[in-house]
């Protein structure tokens, strides 16, 4: 890894630390200001080989964990009114995440919700659009799964694991040039809550399009105010700044849901994402996630292999 590259890791890694709350060793201070600025990619992939052998199931699950486990919760401390609107910020991160190239990513996600406590981690590699190995979590029914989605220039793919109410195997999605468009509709905003792992990734897995604009127009017709704040610190020398974008609603059941994501300001790309849900009656749900980027990373094409049948 070049000594660019480290330093752009370490900055979006120093973000992704500035948004937890109840660190004190090295915590960030605030400073005056930050000039933004794109971030710089390379072309895509070599052509694959078709001598590397395909993965037949995804990597694991993490188990659950046990004792005294918490969910950090969200902090106040240097936010102020933000100097981006919410679809200013959704709409940076889209088009910064469709243009990435030479990304690699290592993904957090903590939750403490009805079905238990966890921590479990993906990892993500993303020379372009129609190149990419991505993992991630889809907690449809509450029971976090791991699924890994490829394309390999040709077709996506998603291979399902083996656990129950699941068929494990290899689905075909599709030629890459097919595009899912995700519904700004107050499905997204329902649904967000709980599934944003795979959600938010789906504009490279599924062409999903412009997800993170999509989903504040959704949290707009479930009856959410979204709002944006913005912080800039000083983390070991550096400088970073960050923006959120924050809704909350209470529902006609007396169910209370709030949202938080952080957009690093020079990559543009998430770093935090956190939901909580506090139904009336019941047990709540909080999950938090958390993302490390690395750019102009060089991708062993072999990692964007997909069986020849499905």
């Amino acid at each position: 890894m070049t000594r660019r590259v480290k330093r752009i890791a370490f900055l979006l890694f120093a973000a992704s630390l500035a948004c937890l709350p109840g660190c004190r060793r090295g915590e960030p201070t605030p400073v005056a200001k930050a000039s933004p600025a794109a971030p710089t990619v390379q072309p895509g992939p070599a052509p694959i080989s078709p001598a590397t052998p395909v993965p037949t199931e995804p990597p694991a699950t993490s188990k659950p964990k046990s004792g005294n486990f918490e969910v950090p919760k969200t902090s106040s401390a240097g936010w102020v009114t933000g100097q981006l609107s919410p679809d200013q910020i959704a709409a940076r991160a889209d088009a910064a995440m469709h243009a990435a190239k030479g990304v690699m990513g290592e993904t957090d996600l903590k939750l403490k919700d009805f079905a238990g406590k966890g921590e479990f981690r993906n990892k993500l590699e993303i020379a372009n659009e129609t190149h990419y190995r991505i993992e991630y979590l889809d907690m449809k029914g509450g029971i976090p799964a791991k699924h890994l989605a490829v394309a390999d220039g040709r077709i996506r793919a998603v291979l399902v694991p083996n656990m129950p109410n699941l068929v494990s195997g290899w689905r075909h999605k599709g030629p890459v040039t097919t595009k899912h468009p995700i519904e700004a509709g107050t499905a997204l905003a329902d649904s967000w809550t709980l599934n944003f792992p795979k959600l938010m990734l789906s504009g490279w897995t599924e062409g999903g399009g412009d997800v993170f604009t999509a989903y504040v127009g959704s949290l707009r017709k479930a009856g959410f105010a979204p709002r944006s704040e913005s912080r800039t610190l000083n983390f070991q020398g550096h400088t970073i700044v960050s923006h959120r974008i924050l809704a909350e609603h209470k529902d006609a059941s007396g169910k209370a849901v709030s949202v938080e994501l952080v957009f690093d300001d020079q990559f543009r790309f998430p770093v935090t994402v956190r939901t909580s849900v506090k139904p009336a009656k019941g047990v709540a749900s909080d999950l938090m996630w958390s993302g490390r980027w690395a750019f102009n990373q060089k991708m062993n094409p072999d990692a964007f292999r997909l069986p020849t049948k499905f």
